[in-house]
């Protein structure tokens, strides 16, 4: 885990590496919003690019990954299963 400073936002972020997250007992990613829609099929349906689209990386060992997502940002989704709650 790593503390790093982005100028633009004028505030630090944490890194966490693969190794890290995918050996969480439950991760969870949010996306919402229209603008969305395009890289969510992308990382979820997309062939696996991680330069590209980091998100596919996080793969957990033996957790749970749960992705969180708004009716606009899964407009695009064609074969994942949308589970309404």
């Amino acid at each position: 885990m790593v503390a790093n400073l982005v100028p633009k936002l004028g505030a630090r972020r944490m890194t966490f590496t693969y190794p890290l997250l995918n050996r969480a007992s439950h991760l969870v990613f949010l996306s919402a919003g229209a603008e969305k829609s395009a890289i969510l099929a992308e990382v979820l349906e997309g062939p696996e690019d991680r330069e590209r689209l980091p998100a596919q990386g996080v793969k957990p060992s033996s957790g749970t990954l749960s992705w969180i997502v708004d009716a606009a940002a899964a407009a695009k989704l064609v074969r994942t299963p949308v589970t309404k709650g």
